[in-house]
């Protein structure tokens, strides 16, 4: 699947909290993944499966600190 597609993948996935749900109980095993987006019209690849695993992580609590704002990288040290 091409990234055009698997972004229209993930929108429609998106739409209902309920699929993506389902959707990330079947990452772990990629044909069951696999056979899940078929039933829905989409065809994903095995590296699709990977792709999607890694956007899939969540932030450690470091990251979503710099993220908010929680680093003291400003004002930079003299």
């Amino acid at each position: 699947m091409n990234s055009d597609e698997l972004k229209s993948f993930l929108e429609s996935v998106r739409t209902k909290p309920e699929l993506m749900e389902e959707l990330r109980s079947l990452l772990a095993t990629p044909d069951a993944a696999i056979r899940w987006a078929a039933s829905r019209g989409f065809r994903l690849t095995p590296g699709d499966v990977a792709e999607l695993i890694g956007c899939d992580e969540e932030l450690s609590e470091d990251e979503l600190d710099k993220v908010a704002g929680g680093d003291s990288a400003w004002p930079p040290p003299p």
